[in-house]
């Protein structure tokens, strides 16, 4: 992590600006030189709560291929 900073999580509060986390944590996936490949799962740690538990059904519904 490059100074100091931590990407900031997504729980999917009504009050929370899905795309302007979705900014945020490119720029912070990009400054610290993530490849193309390892945005997509680093973003899943990211999420929390219920967003976290919609992602995972989702993944199982389609056969566990996340990455599709």
């Amino acid at each position: 992590m490059r100074l100091g900073l931590k990407p900031p999580p997504f729980q999917g509060y009504d009050t929370e600006n899905f795309v302007t986390w979705l900014y945020t944590v490119e720029i912070y996936f990009y400054t610290n030189k993530l490849s193309g490949d390892e945005y997509f799962p680093n973003g899943l740690m990211l999420l929390e709560g219920n967003v976290r538990a919609f992602v995972y059904d989702l993944i199982l519904k389609n056969r566990g291929n996340a990455l599709m």
